[in-house]
């Protein structure tokens, strides 16, 4: 079994009866290129969320996995960060280089090997 790890970013579920775009968080406050929604990530919320992507595989134990997927496709939270036209931070987790816009995904990545400590 193979557990997969996701953040929707600013998708929203089209099929929900509320409005959720005001909760819906991604790097620049876009879903896609040029359609806002959502509000922009601080370092308070990215911190949040590399700290979230953690805490399930520090549960491994009861779900006896040693193999996590980290879903980064179809516009979700990873992907987005690490796109030019969806990321437009001027801080360490944007940039015009692609290492610059991927730090996000290095960092919950690094967060969560070590949540599950070496040895796993």
């Amino acid at each position: 079994m193979a557990p997969q790890l996701w953040h929707v970013g600013a998708l929203s579920d089209a099929s929900r009866t509320c409005d959720c775009s005001s909760s819906l968080e991604s790097p620049s406050g876009l879903c896609a290129p040029g359609t806002e929604v959502g509000v922009v990530m601080t370092q308070s919320d990215i911190d949040a969320t590399i700290g979230a992507f953690a805490i399930a595989p520090r549960r491994r134990n009861a779900w006896v996995s040693i193999v996590w997927r980290f879903h980064g496709a179809h516009g979700y939270l990873m992907i987005n960060s690490s796109g030019g036209a969806t990321n437009h931070r001027s801080d360490i987790y944007g940039g015009p280089l692609l290492a610059q816009r991927t730090r996000f995904a290095t960092e919950v990545l690094g967060a969560v090997r070590r949540a599950v400590g070496a040895d796993s």
